[in-house]
C-alpha cells in the first residue's frame, strides 16, 4: 500500500490542471495521469486521494418513484450497443448510435437504411477499453490495424466521462423537461470465464481483466457492495448477458475448443447464476434473445433473483436501433433518467423479439403493446401492481394481460414456479389478447408469474424457446 501513495503522491505532484497547456489533436497529458490514477484506485482506494480524481456524480439514482403523479406508459428502447470506443466500429462513438435511436435512422450491415425512432438507449462499452485509447474490433486484426489506434484522439483518453457527456447531449429537452429521446451509459463488465454482465447507471467503472474475478467471481459483487462515493457500484444496476454463453479467453481463445475445459474448471454463467440475496436489489435483469435463454431466466428467478427480460441489440457496425432486432419495453411515468432508473431497478420490462417489431426509417418503432399487472381494472387503476411487482398477501390475486399489436393465432401462456405453464388463450384476428388468472401465494417462500407470447406454430409455449414476447414476473409470498 505504500508504493501505491508514494505513486499517487507523485503522481499528484505532477497534476495541474490548468497550468498545463493541450497541443491541438493530442491528449491532454491530464488525461493520461488521471487515467493512470484511476486505474490504481480501482484496485486500491486510498482515502484523500482517490477522491480527487473520482468521476463525477451522474444522477441517475434514485430511491422513489422520480414521477409519481404521472400515468405509467410503455417505452420502447435498447440496452447494450457498441463504437469505436470498445469492440465497434473504429470510426463510431457513443454519440453515433445516440443519434440514430434519437433520428431513426443508420446504416444496415447489408446496406440500407433500417433505422426505427425509439425512446431510450443505454450504452454498454467494454470496461477493459476505457483507459485505453484502442479500439479492439474484428477489423483491426485485418487491414486496418492503425485505423484502431486512437492515440491522437482526446476523447479515447477519458472515454467513461465521454460517454456521459454524449449521452446528456443526445437527449431530447425542452428546458428542465424530458420531452422525447433520453441517452443514458452504462458499461459491459466482460469477464470471459463467469459471462458478460450489463452495468447501468453507475458513476464508476471497473475492468474485468484486472480486478481478479476470473478467479474469484465474489470480487464483483465485492464492488457492486462497495459505495459509488468510494468507487464502487452501490450505484448500478445490473444485467446478465447473453446467458448460457461457453467461457472463452476472448479474444485469443476458441470457443469450441477452450470454452468446454473452461466449463470444467469453472461453473461459468455466476455458478450458474446461484443466488446472491444481499445484491439482490442491484441485479435487475437478465438478457432474452433466443437459444436457450428461457430456460436460463426460468432458473435465474427460480433461484431467486428478481429480474426482468431484457431484449438487446448488441450491435458492433453501425446498425443501431434498427426494425431488425428486438426492443426492451420499460414501464415508466416519465422520460428522465431517473424514470429509467426507477423502472429498470423494479423489473419493468418486457422483452419483444424481432418478429413483433417494425417501422420505417426516421419514424417511431412499430411494437405491440402489452399490459402484465395484479388486481384493478387497468394498470393505471388504484390497487394495480404492475409487472415486476413483489406482493405479501394471504388473499388471492387475479393477474391480468391485456396486449395488442401481436401476430393473429399467436399463443399466450403463464410460467409459473413449481407446475406447467397456465395457458390464457389465442391472440385474436386482430392481432389482441385479454386475459386473467386467479393465483395465490404458496405456503411457504415465493410464488412468481410471468407472461410468455409465441407465435402460432408453437406446440409448448413457455418450456421451449420459440417465444415472441416475455414479461417480467409478478412475485407472491404469504406475510
Amino acid at each position: 500500500m505504500v508504493g501505491l501513495v508514494g505513486l499517487c503522491g507523485l503522481v499528484g505532484t505532477l497534476v495541474a490542471p490548468s497550468a498545463t497547456a493541450q497541443t491541438p489533436g493530442l491528449p491532454d497529458p491530464n488525461d493520461i495521469v488521471t487515467g493512470v490514477v484511476r486505474q490504481v484506485c480501482d484496485l486500491a482506494w486510498i482515502d484523500g486521494v482517490c477522491e480527487l480524481f473520482g468521476y463525477p456524480e451522474p444522477q441517475y439514482q434514485t430511491n422513489t418513484d422520480p414521477s409519481p403523479a404521472n400515468p405509467l406508459a410503455l417505452r420502447v428502447g435498447v440496452l447494450h450497443n457498441h463504437s469505436g470506443y470498445s469492440d465497434g466500429d473504429p470510426d463510431m462513438r457513443p454519440s453515433d448510435y445516440f443519434t440514430a435511436g434519437r433520428t431513426g435512422h443508420n446504416t444496415a450491415d447489408a446496406g440500407g437504411d433500417t433505422g426505427i425512432k425509439i425512446d431510450y438507449m443505454i450504452s454498454s462499452e467494454h470496461s477493459e477499453n476505457e483507459k485505453i485509447p484502442i479500439t479492439t474490433a474484428e477489423v483491426c486484426l485485418g487491414a486496418a490495424p492503425l485505423e484502431c489506434l486512437n492515440l491522437d484522439q482526446p476523447d479515447h483518453y477519458r472515454k467513461w466521462t465521454e460517454t456521459l457527456q454524449q449521452a446528456v447531449a443526445g437527449t431530447e429537452m425542452t428546458g428542465m423537461d424530458y420531452t422525447g429521446f433520453t441517452a443514458m451509459r452504462g458499461f459491459e463488465y466482460t469477464n470471459d470465464i463467469w459471462n458478460h454482465l450489463g452495468v447501468y447507471f453507475s458513476r464508476n467503472v471497473v475492468n474485468a481483466k484486472i480486478d481478479g474475478s476470473y478467479l474469484l467471481p465474489n470480487l464483483f459483487w465485492n464492488w457492486i457492495r462497495e459505495p459509488a462515493e468510494r468507487g464502487g457500484g452501490s450505484d448500478a444496476l445490473v444485467v446478465f448477458n447473453h446467458p448460457g454463453g461457453v467461457p472463452n479467453l476472448t479474444p485469443f481463445g476458441d470457443g469450441a475448443l477452450l470454452g468446454p475445459i473452461l466449463q470444467l474448471l469453472f461453473q461459468g454463467n455466476w455458478n450458474n447464476y446461484r443466488y446472491v440475496p444481499d445484491v439482490d436489489d442491484r441485479v435487475a435483469g437478465m438478457e432474452i434473445t433466443g437459444g436457450d435463454d428461457l430456460s436460463w431466466f426460468t432458473r435465474a428467478v427460480t433461484n431467486g433473483w428478481h429480474i426482468g427480460p431484457i431484449a438487446p441489440e448488441d450491435e458492433h457496425q453501425r446498425e443501431w436501433s434498427t426494425s431488425s432486432d428486438g426492443k426492451t419495453l420499460m414501464l415508466t411515468r416519465g422520460r428522465s433518467p431517473r424514470d429509467y432508473y426507477w423502472a429498470l431497478q423494479n423489473s419493468r420490462t418486457i422483452a419483444v423479439g424481432n418478429d413483433l417489431v417494425s417501422g420505417t426509417p426516421g419514424q417511431p418503432a412499430v411494437v405491440p403493446s402489452i399490459q402484465y399487472w395484479a388486481d384493478g381494472a387497468s394498470v393505471n387503476a388504484p390497487g394495480a401492481s404492475p409487472l415486476g411487482s413483489r406482493l405479501v398477501g394471504n388473499g388471492v390475486r387475479t393477474l391480468n394481460l391485456d396486449a395488442s399489436g401481436l401476430i393473429p393465432g399467436s399463443k399466450a401462456v403463464l410460467v409459473r414456479a413449481g407446475g406447467p405453464p397456465i395457458a390464457l388463450g389465442t391472440v385474436g384476428p386482430g392481432g389482441t389478447i385479454t386475459a386473467t388468472q386467479l393465483v395465490a401465494a404458496p405456503t411457504t417462500g415465493e410464488g412468481w408469474w410471468f407472461a410468455v407470447i409465441c407465435g402460432p406454430d408453437s406446440t409448448s409455449c413457455g418450456t421451449d424457446e420459440k417465444y415472441d414476447a416475455v414479461t417480467a414476473p409478478i412475485w407472491l409470498r404469504r406475510p
